[in-house]
């Protein structure tokens, strides 16, 4: 009977581990689609222990420093220890070296922050920028659709600040009748007998119609004590003076199953209003104030009440850019609402920028690019719809941030994270949506840890999202973003 050689045994082994290590090396992280339902994957270099990379630490404030082109000065060349001074040639060798580097950094910078285009869309842009230049004669609409990444009016709330700056405008926008979470923009002081019902997060049972309007929830009275409901607003002291001070409300309402009355009341004074008759007729009632807002109600009086599914907040010319944030979403339900209602809503409205900020939500429940790419083509028919509905509108996606989950002793990016975020960006630019990073603009992979443990946090610690510094720095960064574009597209006018 023959034996195996100590030495058969240990050279058939090293040339299975060496054979393995060369496929991982090669093999797709994501792994091979195989038709439509089967996904081959082989384990990664890392997955080899001796071989595991150690993971690379991100600097987020010469990250951050990096996109501050104007603080691009060459460092005091007298902060720079040295056993012996340089001599002039070394010096002047040393700073045009340092320059090089600096200009490297900031190209690569800059490309991070660009808003992606369709190619060829040169003047994507244009329809939106010749709105602002007029909207001292008209109001323009901005809207800023998210998960909860955007609640409390973050992110939105630093755009809001600089085009209210930069083209005028006052107030917060559009806000729901009941709110779920606290927000900077506007206080809601107090409410009686009103709940809120949403198409995202946890819906309700006895809601079996479409109607969620354009903000896809609703608020209603259900039980009216001693024939009164009421909600009261108040302008925020957390907010920019902007959005603390407004000329008007506009309060989107319908479907009235029972008559009654609704009163709206300006510092504790009724200055308007409506005698409701049963209809289903979608209402918009439009009122001026004539003084500085203390705080406004408004009040229903009757057996059962309206629909109500926005109030609006805001001025009559200049920019109104409104925060609409849905805890929960994948920002797949716009065609779930009632579209007849919901284009009602948008003719209210002066739509010209919508910007939509999803895929947080889906990158954890992602297991195979396959679920990722059907994912990216859900959200293309509701970019298509959404088109449809503002036909005047230039739409820009604006992708995930990194999020991390714990690995052994380590803080990763899902796995599938870019796969999401390349779905998003495919189904924005082939149908004609521009399309912004944030993912890249923090770092890239496994930079939401050194987000997290900035000094102060940039991150909070479920490594998903931001903190308001962190929130409040996105902000900045996209607008830097946008303010590039439009003063690229002012350039290019006055040359013409």
């Amino acid at each position: 009977m023959s034996t195996i050689s100590p030495f058969t045994t240990f050279l058939c082994l090293f040339i299975v581990g060496a054979a393995s290590f060369a496929i991982a090396s090669v093999w797709p992280k994501e792994g091979i689609q195989i038709g439509d339902d089967f996904e081959l994957k082989f384990a990664q270099v890392e997955d080899f222990q001796p071989f595991k990379k150690k993971k690379k630490k991100l600097d987020v404030n010469a990250l951050l420093s990096s996109y501050h082109t104007d603080e691009d000065s060459p460092e005091d060349s007298s902060s720079v220890k040295s056993k012996s001074a340089p001599s002039a040639k070394e010096m002047r060798l040393d700073s045009i070296e340092t320059a090089r580097l600096k200009a490297i950094e900031v190209q690569k910078a800059l490309e991070r922050l660009k808003i992606q285009v369709p190619k060829g869309e040169t003047s994507f842009f244009a329809p939106l920028f010749e709105a602002l230049e007029n909207s001292d004669k008209e109001l323009v609409d901005i809207l800023h659709y998210g998960d909860s990444q955007i609640e409390t009016d973050r992110i939105t709330n630093i755009l809001r600040k600089h085009w209210q700056g930069k083209w005028g405008g006052k107030g917060p926008g559009l806000v729901p009748v009941v709110e779920v979470v606290p927000s900077s923009a506007i206080k809601q002081k107090e409410k009686q007998s009103f709940e809120r019902f949403t198409l995202y997060g946890k819906t309700d049972e006895r809601i079996e119609h479409k109607r969620y309007g354009l903000l896809a929830a609703f608020a209603q009275a259900m039980s009216i004590e001693d024939s009164s409901a009421f909600v009261t607003f108040e302008p925020s002291r957390l907010g920019y003076s902007n959005t603390r001070s407004f000329q008007r409300a506009g309060i989107f309402y319908g479907h009235t199953p029972a008559p009654g009355r609704v009163n709206y009341w300006l510092n504790d004074s009724i200055i308007a209003s409506d005698t409701l008759l049963v209809s289903e007729e979608l209402k918009y009632k439009n009122i001026g104030f004539n003084e500085k807002v203390k705080n406004f109600k408004i009040e229903v009086l009757g057996s059962a009440s309206p629909e109500f599914y926005a109030v609006n907040f805001g001025s009559y010319k200049g920019v109104q850019v409104h925060n609409i944030p849905m805890r929960g979403s994948s920002g797949t339900l716009f065609k779930k609402i009632d579209q007849e209602q919901l284009a009602q809503h948008y003719k209210q409205l002066n739509p010209r920028l919508v910007l939509l900020q999803y895929g947080g939500n889906s990158v954890p429940y992602v297991k195979d690019s396959t679920q990722a790419k059907n994912y990216g083509r859900w959200f293309a028919s509701q970019i298509v719809r959404l088109k449809s509905l503002m036909p005047e509108a230039t739409f820009v996606v604006i992708g995930p941030s990194d999020m991390a989950k714990k690995v052994d002793d380590e803080f990763i990016t899902y796995p599938y994270l870019t796969v999401v975020r390349d779905a998003l960006k495919e189904a924005a630019l082939s149908n004609g949506c521009g399309f912004w990073d944030i993912y890249e603009v923090m770092g890239g992979e496994n930079s939401m840890e050194s987000w997290v443990n900035a000094d102060p946090p940039l991150a909070g610690k479920d490594y998903v999202h931001f903190t308001s510094k962190g929130a409040k720095e996105i902000g900045e960064l996209f607008n830097q973003s946008f303010m590039k574009e439009y003063n690229q597209w002012k350039q290019r006018k006055g040359e013409q």
